[in-house]
């Protein structure tokens, strides 16, 4: 991110997320919770960077793309649906990479992918910038409503969050509890 003027783009950005939740309410407070859920983690385990803060709230800037799949009223119908939804995360990253911000791209790229290698793509995840982006987007899924649920409760939602980070060598345990209070504690933010 040598070249991106940062401040520019911090300014696009919050304009971009404030023009979202005006003219597409439910996407435009997705990306803001899942972009400061993001933060929070990061800043709580002392890993900010500008290609994380980024990631964070781009990452599902695809769904834009793809809003005849993301706006149906019942669930995906057959697996060519959940292929054409896994493609946000080319077109998020697509995004990100035009503004110049290639790590970020990255980090967006891979963030449904696991340490075991159960995302999207069967890639086992290894970068914590990516894992702190999958926690916060999964998370921020779970614990909002939608048209076919209630918010997951709280215990279930981090339990199920967590599960493989639990056993990942990406963080250590005391990182995990941390992650798991931040998610405590933002969840009343996200269920409303």
């Amino acid at each position: 991110m040598t070249d991106v003027d940062i401040q520019y783009e911090r300014k696009f950005l919050h304009d971009f997320i404030a023009s979202m939740k005006y003219l597409k309410h439910k996407d435009g407070i997705k990306m803001e919770h899942t972009g400061k859920l993001c933060t929070l983690l990061a800043k709580e385990l002392g890993c900010e960077n500008d290609a994380l803060y980024f990631a964070g709230y781009y990452a599902n800037v695809g769904l834009l793309m793809l809003e005849n799949i993301t706006s149906k009223q019942a669930f995906l119908s057959n697996e060519k649906e959940f292929d054409l939804l896994r493609q946000h995360v080319y077109y998020s990253a697509e995004f990100l990479q035009r503004r110049g911000m290639l790590r970020s791209a990255e980090i967006v790229r891979n963030h449904h992918e696991k340490p075991n290698g159960m995302g999207y793509f069967a890639i086992a995840n290894k970068d914590k910038d990516t894992a702190i982006l999958n926690i916060a987007d999964e998370f921020v899924g779970l614990a909002s409503p939608n048209h076919l649920r209630p918010p997951i409760i709280k215990d279930i939602a981090i339990n199920y969050t967590m599960e493989e980070y639990k056993r990942s060598s990406i963080f250590t345990y005391t990182e995990v509890d941390v992650i798991k209070e931040a998610l405590s504690v933002y969840y009343h933010k996200i269920s409303g």
